[in-house]
């Protein structure tokens, strides 16, 4: 494998400063039209706040996009075209809470913050309440890392993609989950005024995410400033667990950043300090770049993971190359890892290691539906393309037609018999009807589960002992 540096760190933009400012509350003078879009903005009751549609789902309030301030009790209210609402519905609602905003329950704002609320991706009516508070704010998070680097569509885009809205619809749907097991709340508690509706444990939740939301809207500014050119910078606060973080099973306050820029992005993972101004452990770091290689594509991901405080941590890169023939997306993986854990994150440095496995997949669409097969080797099992190691400066030297060659021949088609020696496989395949989502994945052994998720979120796992001729419960 080729060395490859982890990018320089963020820890010194992670000792956050106090930051004061908020944005302009400028009104946007309503239509004459009388279509209506209303609600609350929520921590206690929020005055002062600047509500915003991004009609373009760019997460930039933009001048043409309708915006108005909240008044007493936190209401606020637009007056929108026909047009407007339609597109609303597939539009995300952004509140910026300014220093010198008033909330109900706790003064005036000392420290600025943003929350959110999903698009509502239904139709919107006069009598439609769209409260904006913390917990739709969560909900919006688990969204957005849900989607990664993808951007989500604009409204008029959204309107005119069943496919997409569906997606979105899955995706907001398990996050909703999760947060309802995460908080031990129901789905309605999410999207409603639980102040009005005396709901004493859903606000004190949502008060302890406003300290996140705090923070995450300080350091968001900060590495905006680092980062000029970057299209996109999250962060995001939350007090919970981390699956790479295995020291306790108690919750505690984690910090995740992730930076996009060009061709790279970054993210950082860290246990943060009960005041969420200090890195107490780095939990996950990952650096990833992005280049055209010949006719195909190079994906550099180095990632560093928290191991326990007795192993401290792993560093491993994953060199991927991926080219697209025919209509099916083929891919080749390497992944090395430094034989011995290191202490702290800055000692990885290089990776020198020969690739331990390597991972061929392959992606196509037929009749409405996407299938994918995911083949891996161990090293000592590689049969293909042996001399596809230490991608980075091969690109002249190597002829992404043998690859192609190669990896169409290997019995990657859903019922094909897979061709080459593996440790081992897997084979997928998903497709939607109308707002039912199916899933129907088998393996090397045999095993073969059908995953189907319904309009209103439930989901049924079952299995086949016949080769998916026939699913039933799984035994």
């Amino acid at each position: 494998m080729s060395a490859y540096r982890l990018y320089p760190t963020l820890a010194t933009l992670f000792l956050l400063t106090a930051c004061s400012g908020g944005s302009d509350p400028s009104v946007t003078p309503p239509s004459q039209s009388k279509a209506k879009l209303a609600g609350k903005v929520i921590d206690g009751y929020v005055s002062g706040a600047t509500v915003w549609i991004d009609l373009n789902n760019n997460g930039t309030r933009d001048a043409s996009e309708p915006s108005v301030v909240s008044g007493s009790a936190g209401n606020y209210a637009f007056e929108l075209t026909d047009s407007q609402r339609q597109c609303a519905q597939y539009a995300t609602l952004y509140v910026d809470v300014p220093v010198g905003a008033i909330d109900e329950d706790l003064g005036e704002v000392t420290e600025a913050y943003q929350m959110v609320r999903p698009p509502v991706l239904d139709a919107i009516t006069d009598d439609s309440l769209l409260h904006i508070s913390p917990l739709t704010t969560v909900l919006w998070q688990g969204i957005r890392e849900s989607f990664g680097r993808e951007e989500i569509s604009d409204c008029n885009a959204l309107l005119a993609d069943q496919a997409k809205r569906n997606e979105i619809k899955s995706v907001m749907q398990q996050s909703i989950d999760q947060l309802v097991s995460f908080y031990n709340m129901s789905e309605a508690v999410i999207f409603a005024d639980f102040i009005a509706d005396a709901n004493s444990e859903a606000k004190t939740k949502a008060q302890d995410i406003v300290k996140g939301l705090q923070q995450s809207f300080a350091l968001t500014k900060i590495l905006s400033e680092d980062y000029p050119s970057a299209q996109e910078v999250r962060v995001v606060h939350y007090f919970g667990t981390h699956a790479h973080y295995t020291d306790d099973h108690d919750a505690h306050w984690f910090r995740k950043v992730l930076v996009s820029e060009g061709d790279s992005y970054l993210s950082r993972d860290d246990l943060v300090s009960q005041d969420l101004s200090d890195v107490i452990t780095p939990v996950y770091y990952r650096d990833v770049i992005d280049s055209v290689w010949a006719e195909g594509q190079l994906f550099e991901t180095r990632d560093v993971i928290y191991r326990g405080v007795q192993q401290g941590y792993q560093c491993s890169l994953d060199e991927r190359v991926e080219v697209q023939s025919n209509g099916v997306t083929y891919s080749l993986s390497n992944l090395a890892y430094n034989s011995t854990y290191v202490a702290e994150v800055d000692a990885c440095g290089e990776i020198s290691e020969d690739a331990s496995s390597r991972a061929y997949t392959a992606t196509y669409e037929d009749a409405g539906r996407t299938y994918f097969a995911d083949m891996r080797q161990h090293q000592v099992s590689f049969s293909l393309l042996t001399n596809w190691v230490s991608l980075v400066d091969k690109a002249a030297e190597l002829d992404l037609a043998d690859l192609i060659a190669e990896l169409s021949a290997t019995g990657y088609g859903f019922n094909e018999q897979v061709t080459i020696p593996t440790t081992s496989w897997y084979k997928r395949q998903y497709w939607y009807e109308g707002n039912t989502y199916f899933q129907i994945d088998y393996d090397q052994d045999g095993n073969w589960t059908k995953y189907t998720r319904f309009a209103d979120g439930t989901h049924t796992d079952e299995c086949s002992y016949d080769q998916g001729a026939s699913w039933q419960a799984c035994q």
